[in-house]
């Protein structure tokens, strides 16, 4: 069942949009993604072991982000083994494997997630800002149409969408894409920006 429309950026983690000129503004990832909740993640016990809660409570304590990151991932790795069929854990694994630059493995956990939960927004948004980076645009799209099918109030996910719409030459779809965006977030400095370009 689609989630109820939110305003606000929810579950976005990812930035595609900036400009809708390429020469202006590279086809890049312009935001990272929030630290992992490991609470929530970690929140889990495996057999005798120590929960792990505890260690993600550790982590959380510590003031180094580094080190909380380093730690964040540690314990994913150790536990994707045992819950192979977490959507949600594979997802907080691959936004860390983005962080040490391990793109092709953060995707493939991105699809397993996808394939695992077709409602895992975020899964979606994530992977389809690879896929942009690397210019696959068309492959992108249907990833973030997929998204605010679920959730329309996505608003950095229908920035992204116009604009890679109007890269591909469809300024109709991105026109729409962009006033779908400022309907659910009337307050969008960026769509409003976006919005004027195209009627340049």
């Amino acid at each position: 069942m689609p989630h109820a429309a939110r305003r606000g950026r929810g579950n976005e983690s990812r930035c595609f949009h900036r400009s809708l000129d390429p020469q202006r503004s590279r086809t890049a990832i312009c935001c990272r993604g929030s630290r992992p909740s490991t609470a929530a993640v970690l929140g889990q016990r495996t057999g005798g072991q120590r929960s792990w809660v505890a260690y993600a409570e550790v982590a959380a304590k510590e003031n180094d982000d580094a080190t909380l990151y380093k730690r964040s991932f540690e314990l994913l790795r150790q536990a994707e083994p045992k819950s192979p069929r977490d959507a949600k854990l594979l997802v907080q694994l691959a936004t860390l494997y983005e962080r040490y630059a391990d793109e092709d493995h953060a995707m493939q956990l991105y699809q397993r997630a996808i394939h695992l939960d077709p409602d895992q927004v975020t899964a979606a948004i994530n992977l389809g800002s690879c896929y942009a980076k690397r210019g696959r645009l068309p492959e992108a799209m249907h990833l973030w149409q997929d998204a605010l099918r679920k959730n329309p109030a996505l608003e950095s996910t229908g920035l992204n969408l116009g604009v890679a719409q109007a890269r591909t030459g469809d300024v109709a779809a991105a026109r729409n894409t962009l006033q779908s965006v400022l309907h659910y977030n009337p307050d969008s400095a960026a769509a409003r920006t976006l919005l004027r370009e195209l009627a340049q």
